[in-house]
């Protein structure tokens, strides 16, 4: 197999377009003049997302196929059907959504500061300080938030493994009067998700509280700004410029603080599928040459 980077896998999954059933027979329809051809930027991103989801899932159980049997004695079934079920869908996530918003919200940023240093360059800089005191703070947090959300992950697959287990011996496990048992296992598991998820829950509390104080602490350093430079010097800054400097500082404010807030979230979602990517890119131990593998074209 070829080596591939988590980035290249991301861009290939989307970009493939998943083939219809064989046993389906779809009429091609002509288009008329009331069909809507044109397609809103969300369902196209909605779209994208599902093919790497189906992609992806396709991709991974091909893999599985592959691996020698040692692999499936090591590894509990029901862990693989939560990856192949609840961490993909981290990924179709990133691709439809968070993404899209990191893009738009990127490029009203980018205008927006174009605009800031054209009205004044100097009042721009405490702008930026600020901003790039966000970034620092959502970078960290986007780190806790991606090692977190691979351990609740990894909880979610062991109580999956847990539950399929009691699934498939039930009738053992009634026989024995071991229904309780089972459960208490099983809501132990879901119990250290629960408590990972929380300790998720107060970090993007957190998080968001010092982002927006920090937005709120900016907006008024910067009205201060224009108002010592509007009281010092009245004919070097006009009233209107003054109001159209602070109109483009909430703009961008906002606009990074979403940035940043985003970011996290892919990152909470990488970590969380990042398991699949090692599991799609596994290489068997022990090679069957009796297994003959056709790729898909």
């Amino acid at each position: 197999q070829q080596p591939f980077t988590r980035k290249t896998f991301i861009f290939i999954i989307s970009q493939q377009t998943p083939p219809l059933p064989q046993n389906l027979n779809m009429k091609q329809t002509q288009p008329t003049k009331t069909n809507h051809t044109y397609t809103y930027p969300s369902q196209k991103n909605t779209q994208t997302g599902s093919r790497g989801n189906y992609n992806a899932r396709v991709k991974l159980h091909h893999n599985l196929l592959l691996q020698e049997a040692a692999f499936f004695d090591s590894t509990e079934t029901g862990i693989l059907l939560s990856r192949i079920n609840n961490d993909v869908n981290k990924i179709g996530q990133v691709i439809s959504f968070h993404i899209n918003i990191v893009f738009r919200q990127l490029t009203q940023f980018v205008f927006g500061s174009f605009f800031l240093l054209k009205i004044s360059p100097q009042m721009s800089l405490v702008a930026f300080t600020g901003i790039g005191f966000i970034a620092i703070i959502s970078a960290i947090y986007g780190q806790f938030s991606r090692v977190l959300a691979e351990k609740v992950q990894d909880k979610f697959a062991e109580a999956s493994a847990i539950a399929e287990t009691s699934f498939r011996m039930s009738e053992t496990i009634r026989a024995f009067n071991g229904i309780n048992l089972e459960t208490s296992k099983y809501e132990a598991g879901q119990g250290e998700a629960l408590e990972l998820e929380e300790v998720q829950a107060w970090a993007y509390g957190m998080h968001k509280f010092i982002a927006d104080s920090v937005e709120t602490l900016l907006h008024i350093t910067v009205m201060y700004c224009c108002w010592s430079v509007g009281r010092l010097h009245p004919t070097l800054v006009d009233g209107k410029t003054l109001t159209s400097f602070l109109f483009y500082v909430k703009f961008v404010l906002e606009s990074s603080n979403e940035v940043g807030n985003e970011w996290a979230k892919i990152q909470s979602a990488i970590g969380a599928s990042s398991k699949i990517f090692e599991l799609i890119g596994r290489v068997p131990r022990i090679n069957d040459q009796n297994v003959v593998v056709v790729d898909k074209e």
